[in-house]
Parts: structure tokens; sequence; C-alpha cells
């Protein structure tokens, strides 16, 4: 093949994540023939027959699998068909949780937070629906008679489906809980899969200090930037930093009262990598739910939470995470992001020899961390 041949087709709406994409494209395939498509545009899709090399970066719902499938030696996408046990929380959970009842002893056992599903269709079965969350239900009975909010259970509702913080709710009162539900009511076998965490990790700070007896306020605990930055007293140096960075300044006011060692950075990004490992080794058997494809790759957003004792615990997983949310100041480390995608995804799928690296080797410039591997 030849750089000339090479077509791309790039259709991301977000401005800041599409400039960085096709910059580093062009670094890596000068003479690439690339085509930018307006949301909603499918006139791309209508030739099935595809003559020369063609790279798909999309959105999700304007990529053509029956494309792909049918032309996958000299096609690649930016996203899989099926990966619904990832992304989708209460699948997530239900897969991680079967992984663990066959595990005992692995590390997910303590990263994985105690999770119930609660379905309503209409706040009509709210009461109803409560008898399969009875534990909650129990707790926030319980935090009645607790003075003392520290002592108090608290919960942390999410939608199945849902992104940039949207329908996030703290509480601790069945009350909190109603509240929500009132308000919305009336308005195959898997093989060949290499699993990468990039080590320039964010981390995120919520606006405003943790207070428990104000956690109805959002911006003690929401870390989404789209939420904080209409905030005057937003400052994206303090709430977007570079997770290796959290030691250096011993002044920091958002450290725990512990502190922030360079060896607890350490021991946190291993207790990650861990936890990636087998949150993949749990949804990769669930053919129905995930399933790489061999001409497409995919990012996914991973939110964590630490604790005060230094405990990883995994929340979600993003498909088409929101890149705009780093902000400006760090918007290098997701350029060097898609770079590093592109030299380990796209440059070897349309080499006509690619070479064949043994999994242990590593190469010391990047910034992927093999982390499983099937």
């Amino acid at each position: 093949m030849t750089e000339d041949s090479l077509h791309a087709i790039i259709g991301i709406h977000e401005s800041y994540t599409r400039s960085l994409i096709l910059e580093t494209l062009k670094i890596n395939f000068p003479n690439i023939q690339i085509n930018i498509i307006s949301p909603n545009n499918a006139s791309f899709r209508t030739n099935k027959t595809i003559s020369s090399p063609t790279f798909y970066w999309l959105e999700y719902e304007d990529i053509d699998f029956e494309q792909l499938y049918d032309n996958s030696k000299i096609t690649l996408a930016n996203s899989y068909c099926i990966r619904k046990g990832l992304i989708r929380k209460a699948q997530l959970n239900f897969n991680l949780n079967k992984y663990i009842s066959k595990r005992p002893n692995c590390s997910l056992v303590r990263a994985v937070p105690e999770t119930w599903v609660f379905e309503v269709a209409h706040v009509d079965y709210f009461d109803e629906a409560l008898d399969d969350v009875f534990e909650v239900v129990t707790e926030c009975e319980a935090n009645k008679q607790i003075e003392n909010f520290e002592g108090k259970h608290v919960f942390i509702l999410k939608p199945n489906l849902g992104n940039k913080a949207a329908s996030v709710l703290v509480f601790d009162s069945i009350e909190q809980l109603r509240a929500v539900f009132e308000h919305v009511s009336s308005s195959r076998m898997v093989s060949n899969i290499k699993v990468y965490l990039y080590k320039d990790m964010l981390a995120l700070f919520a606006l405003l200090p943790y207070i428990p007896n104000e956690i109805q306020n959002t911006f003690s605990h929401i870390t989404n930037t789209c939420i904080q930055t209409s905030e005057v007293t937003f400052v994206e140096s303090d709430q977007v930093k570079l997770f290796w960075d959290l030691s250096d300044n011993d002044h920091d006011e958002h450290k725990n009262t512990n502190g922030v060692t360079k060896e607890d950075l350490l021991a946190i990004f291993n207790q990650i990598k861990k936890i990636l490992s087998e949150c993949f080794e749990a949804v990769v058997s669930e053919v129905t739910q995930f399933m790489p494809m061999e001409n497409a790759f995919e990012l996914f957003g991973f939110d964590f939470l630490v604790d005060v004792n230094k405990q990883v615990y995994i929340l979600e997983a993003n498909s088409f995470p929101d890149f705009k949310q780093t902000g400006d100041r760090l918007s290098h480390v997701i350029a060097n992001l898609f770079k590093e995608t592109v030299e380990l995804a796209v440059v070897p799928f349309f080499s006509e020899n690619v070479v064949k690296v043994d999994s242990n080797e590593k190469n010391e410039d990047s910034r992927f961390v093999l982390v499983y591997e099937r």
C-alpha cells in the first residue's frame, strides 16, 4: 500500500477532538486524503464497494458496521459495534459481580462498590420498585436516627445510560431519591484483544470541598468540568490536573490530610492496571454484550474514585469520552494520546509489512501500558 492510497473519513462533531485527530493523522500520513463530513451526512455510506484502504473516525451512530465487516482487511474504524457490557453501568456491574463470584480473591472484590439496579418505569411504581433495593431503604431509614452526618450511609444514583453528569444524585434519604423520579416523570468468544492504559491520566476535582451535611450541593461532588465552567470560581488548573503531578506540591489544598506521595501514586496506578485487566477479563466472554472487531479499536474513558486510604474503586466506563473537558492547559496530553493511538492502532493496520512485536517487549517512549491481552 502506498501512502497516497489511504483515505480517511473524519466525522467527529466536536471541534476540540476533531482538530487533534486531524493533526496527528497528517503527521503520520502526510499525503493522506481526508474527507471531513458534517453531522447527519450519510452520503459516504452509500457505496458498499471499497477499493482502497479507508480509515473511519466517526461518531458511533455514523459508522457503517456492515461495511466494516464486508471489508475487514482494508477498513479500520474507531469503535466496536457491541460493547454495552462495558459502557452500560448496570450491565458492567452485573458482569463484574459475576466474575467476582467465581474469583473471591481477585482485586475487583474491593474495587467494585456495592451496587443496586433500581428500575422505575413510572413514578407511580416507585414504592413497588423499592422492594428490589431494600438494603438501600433500610440504611436510609437508619440515617434518620444518626445526627452526625459523617456517620450516615450515602449513595450515588447514576442513570444506566448517560453522560456529562446528567441526572447524577448523591442522596441519603428515600425522599431525596423519590424527588428525582417525580421530577423526571413530570417533565461470539472474543480473541485477539489488547487493552492499553494511557499512563498520563487526569485527576479531576470537585469545585468545592466535600461536606457530608451538604450532599445536595452538586459542586462538592461532581467533577465534570462541563458543569463547573459556568461558575466564576472555576479555575482549570485547580480542577483538572495530571495524575502524576499530584505529589509535587505539598501545599495542594485538594490533598487529603495524610498527603500523597509518589509511592502512593504508583500504588494507585498499579491498582488501576489490575482493575482494568480483570474488568476486561470479566466482559470479554459475554459475547452478546462485548465483541471487539479485528478492524476496529476504541478509546474508553474509565472513571475511578480514590478514597482517603488510597483504595481505588471503579465507577464506570465511557465510550467516546468528552476530551474537551480536559481544557486548553492540558490539551497536549490529549494530542499525544491521539498521536500514540494512531501509531499503535492505525499505522500498523495500514502498513504492508507489520512487524510482530512480542507483547512483553516495551517501547520506552510510549505512554501506553499493556494491561490485558487475550
